[in-house]
């Protein structure tokens, strides 16, 4: 079993959103983390439908 935890944080300035992945084991050791970059300002909504998306991409791309 593993655990992903996902969080966004925007940067104006930029006009860019950023999202945080970090994936781990049953007992909470760290397995790996990734960061995505959206090119964009989306609604709250879009960007953690987004995020999620990108979340069950990765995992599946590790046959998890």
């Amino acid at each position: 079993m593993v655990k992903i935890n996902i969080d966004a944080d925007i940067s104006r300035g930029e006009r860019n959103y950023y999202v945080g992945m970090v994936l781990r084991d049953e007992n909470g050791h760290f397995l790996k983390a990734k960061i995505v970059i959206l090119k964009r300002i989306p609604s709250a909504k879009e960007v953690e439908a987004w995020a999620l998306l990108q979340a069950i991409q990765w995992i599946s791309q590790m046959d998890f």
